[in-house]
């Protein structure tokens, strides 16, 4: 009973906080643990797989792991088997600037966690000036969970958002 109030407070503060101006861009991602068996057929939808399709219905969110530009569907892997509990739920705002989204299955990017990488890409920029475009270098980085690599990518994101950090190993 305890944990279903707790839960209960939790789902309602995050419902309050998706209430917000329509040309406000909302993105509401993370481990939701909740099982959908549009994602996952063969399964059925548990208490927090509904809680995501409500979300849905009566906060008019737009499930993002479910469109057909999303590529790959399980977030998560473990000796149980795969799933995919990791959402991300967008307002209509952002699902009109949607470019895509990746789930690396593989984990060929990122390998320091039971959960894989979810990226989303979105065209945030306006249309109204030009800029004079040049390529982008693109630069692929593979990490593990090894504790040098884990460095490596800490001090590398360090240097490209400029700002102070606290280490967390």
């Amino acid at each position: 009973r305890r944990d279903y109030e707790r839960n209960r407070s939790i789902q309602t503060k995050v419902e309050h906080l998706m209430r917000v101006d329509p040309n406000t861009a909302l993105l509401v991602l993370g481990d939701m643990n909740g099982r959908l068996i549009e994602l996952e057929p063969g399964i059925k939808t548990d208490a927090n797989g509904k809680m995501i399709n409500s979300w849905i219905d009566k906060e008019d969110m737009h499930h993002l792991n479910a469109l057909e530009s999303c590529v790959g569907r399980y977030t998560f892997e473990s000796l149980n088997g795969k799933s995919a509990i990791d959402h991300m739920l967008t307002n209509n705002y952002m699902k009109e600037r949607n470019l895509g989204m990746w789930i690396d299955e593989d984990r060929t990017m990122l390998d320091i966690s039971d959960h894989n990488l979810v990226r989303a890409w979105f065209k945030l920029k306006h249309d109204n000036y030009k800029v004079k475009k040049r390529k982008p270098k693109k630069k692929i980085t593979w990490i593990s969970r090894k504790a040098e690599s884990l460095q490596m990518c800490l001090e590398s994101f360090k240097g490209k958002i400029g700002k102070k950090y606290s280490p967390f190993l």
